[in-house]
């Protein structure tokens, strides 16, 4: 699961988020925290480490829901936006060229601040 998350979640991918990668983020969170039930009946000597692997996991779960909700977010700002129905191109006009280059600093602008939020949600 963390395979496909990750390559279908990679930055450049276009359209919306197809279900399975919900289904399969929702899977990975339930599975940590059976994970963390189970804790208990280990060793403690086993214990500390499967910790240790536990968090990581979660860590992964967590990178990847802000990965998703980050492309969820982008594409429902595009359907709002109407993009994909604009044509390739440069733009005609001074009018166009601004926007194309308010745009194009806008995603930019989101795209670090995913980048912020992820680099936070690691350092907790």
């Amino acid at each position: 699961d963390d395979e496909v998350l990750e390559r279908e979640l990679a930055p450049g991918q276009e359209g919306g988020v197809p279900a399975h990668l919900r289904e399969s983020l929702l899977q990975m969170r339930n599975a940590v925290g059976e994970l963390r039930a189970g804790l208990t009946t280990l060793p403690p000597q086993q214990r500390a480490e499967f910790a240790r692997h536990c968090d990581f996991y979660q860590q992964q779960v967590k990178i990847h829901g802000a990965k998703l909700q980050s492309r969820s977010q982008l594409d429902a700002r595009g359907q709002l936006l109407g993009e994909g129905q604009q044509q390739k191109g440069k733009p005609s006009t001074r009018e166009e060229n601004d926007r194309a280059e308010v745009f194009k600093l806008t995603e930019a602008r989101d795209q670090l601040k995913t980048e912020y939020q992820r680099m936070q949600q690691v350092a907790d």
